[in-house]
């Protein structure tokens, strides 16, 4: 029933009825509508599947501040639900589908903090933050029926190249990511089995 629900909504805020208004505001302005429309959607179905599917979200395509590691996040965000997106992020996703999930579980783990509502200075946001957004995130990409996959591959690759920065510590992400994906996948084979057993009685 909850994977009802979940899609319910999915497919209300997702402007599937005529006239439908998003939540999610694209800047700026002068943005392609190609881009516009395909940041809208993105953004439309993971916020729909979280805690709260009414917040207002507004995203800004433009470079994002350099961070404490000399490095730009892919996106940033904040407990207002202003986003910011790194063009080059988008452009990619577009036209790549390794680049496209990158830029899913990214979008699920910012929308995490702002969920969250974690505050966003250089000294508040620690390791616990990035593990409760990824945490999120990850139960995003769940209630959409996205493999979870995707969030264990990344944190591999980051665990063996060291922290991008000294709130994101690759080791522990890598660690709970395993965790959480190895929870779901018992759980899925356990309803699929208990399905054929309903089968093979029937």
């Amino acid at each position: 029933m909850k994977t009802v629900g979940w899609l319910l909504t999915l497919v209300l805020l997702t402007g599937c009825s005529t006239g439908q208004t998003s939540l999610v505001t694209v800047y700026p302005n002068g943005l392609d509508p190609t881009t516009r429309a395909f940041v809208q959607k993105e953004l439309s179905q993971l916020l729909a599947v979280t805690e709260h599917p009414n917040f207002e979200i507004s995203v800004t395509v433009e470079e994002t501040s350099v961070g404490l590691g000399g490095g730009r996040a892919v996106a940033t965000a904040n407990t207002k639900g202003e986003i910011t997106i790194r063009p080059s992020a988008v452009a990619n996703a577009m036209k790549s589908q390794a680049a496209l999930w990158s830029l899913r579980l990214v979008l699920a783990h910012e929308l995490g903090h702002v969920m969250a509502g974690h505050w966003f200075t250089h000294t508040s946001r620690q390791s616990p933050k990035e593990l409760e957004a990824d945490k999120l995130g990850m139960g995003y990409f769940k209630r959409l029926g996205w493999s979870c996959k995707v969030w264990v591959d990344r944190f591999r690759r980051q665990a063996k190249e060291g922290n991008m920065s000294p709130e994101h510590d690759a080791k522990a992400r890598y660690e709970q990511a395993q965790k959480l994906c190895a929870v779901e996948r018992a759980i899925q084979q356990t309803i699929e089995e208990e399905e054929l057993l309903s089968y093979n009685v029937d």
